[in-house]
């Protein structure tokens, strides 16, 4: 497993998504007792979870037009997450521009990893 998510201990990038689209992470391999903290901040509404594999597998392509199941009105402009991982697994970050919104939407994503 890779010992640090996205390359570096922290850091930030941009995504752009259109109405109704959606981004995944590749996997992001957390190592037992690790903690990985997301925050996602966005000039529109948008859904984001942070999951382990078995709960990504899950729930990826269960929503309207095969998207990621999020529940409708947990969409929000704001959202960070922190996982501390209890065993050896690989996570994944998904972020969805909710379909209502008009044109294209850029979001930032920030993220801090700690080593036990």
């Amino acid at each position: 497993m890779s010992p640090v998510p996205f390359g570096t201990p922290e850091g930030e990038f941009s995504i752009t998504l259109g109405s109704g689209k959606e981004w995944h992470s590749n996997a992001i391999s957390l190592v037992s007792g690790n903690t990985l903290t997301v925050t996602v901040l966005g000039n529109d509404r948008f859904y984001a979870a942070l999951l382990p594999r078995e709960v990504y597998v899950k729930y990826r392509g269960t929503g309207v037009g095969r998207t990621f199941g999020f529940e409708f009105g947990t969409d929000t402009l704001s959202w960070t997450d922190r996982v501390r991982a209890k065993e050896d697994d690989d996570y994944y970050l998904v972020i969805r521009v909710g379909a209502f919104t008009p044109g294209v939407t850029t979001l930032r994503v920030r993220w801090r990893f700690t080593v036990k």
